[in-house]
């Protein structure tokens, strides 16, 4: 109802009737449950503008019927209304913490219709409370066009965290797309001419450890820091070790190679370096 106006003024008292709803309303207008069952009886005699009308009243009466806001999710969906849909969808993933173990996985799939994933885009871009797990939902799912599409909105509206980049980097790496990752990643530093095989050997920029870059990480028994160094164009990078045996240095690139010979050339030198082998 309009402002200052009772909700069940125009109510048809034969479509209240079931359960005395329409006596409930009287008696407390503001009865979620009660616009509930009343959509529920309007939907049973075939009134479809009714029972949108009736579920629409019963959210805004009882904003966490989750229920309801399932019913209107589902709505607007069939009716590829699709913010109207994710509105729905948004109440449920933050009153359930479940739902937001069972939906995002259905996002991934629906974000395969390009008008729902640019709806999709636009709703993660506010950072809603599901947003990592839709996210790490879609990257499960690389082969569907929904994926790159939303990273892609987000990235190239500045909405996308580094860390969620580099783990779409990652995901495309670590699934065999090799080229596809390496075209996001050249793009990504603004590189329109063909790039070395091995992206900053000197270390004259800073490693990002993401993507096609120099990496880093917390190996147990060595680390390495990156230092001016007398000799050196640019930096180098010191690799420390810390007397314990370890499989391999705490440095890495991933290269993407086509098929042939290569040769890795190297400037190295050992400072205070004893090993019993």
């Amino acid at each position: 109802g309009g402002a200052g106006q009772s909700p069940v003024t125009d109510i048809d008292d034969t479509a209240a009737d079931a359960g005395g709803t329409l006596e409930r309303l009287r008696a407390s207008p503001l009865d979620g449950d009660a616009f509930s069952d009343l959509a529920v009886s309007m939907q049973g005699q075939g009134d479809p503008n009714g029972t949108l009308a009736m579920h629409r009243i019963a959210a805004r009466r009882d904003p966490r019927d989750l229920r309801v806001r399932a019913w209107l999710a589902e709505y607007w969906l069939a009716t590829k209304d699709y913010p109207a849909a994710l509105e729905q969808l948004d109440v449920i993933l933050r009153l359930s913490p479940a739902a937001r173990r069972t939906l995002p996985p259905l996002l991934a799939q629906w974000a395969d219709d390009p008008d729902f994933a640019r709806a999709l885009a636009n709703e993660l871009a506010g950072n809603p409370v599901w947003r990592r797990a839709t996210l790490s939902a879609l990257r499960g799912g690389l082969d569907r066009p929904g994926a790159a599409a939303i990273h892609t909105a987000l990235h190239d509206a500045g909405g996308l965290h580094r860390r969620e980049w580099a783990a779409w980097l990652d995901a495309l790496m670590k699934a065999g797309h090799w080229d596809v990752a390496h075209d996001y990643w050249s793009a990504d530093l603004g590189a329109h001419s063909p790039m070395g095989l091995l992206h900053n050997g000197g270390f004259v920029q800073p490693a990002t450890g993401q993507g096609f870059d120099w990496r880093i990480g917390a190996r147990p028994g060595t680390y390495t820091e990156f230092e001016d160094t007398e000799g050196a164009r640019g930096q180098a990078a010191h690799l420390v070790f810390s007397g314990r045996p370890v499989a391999s240095a705490d440095l890495e690139q991933a290269l993407a190679l086509p098929p042939g010979s290569y040769r890795l050339s190297m400037r190295a030198r050992a400072v205070a370096l004893r090993s019993d082998q």
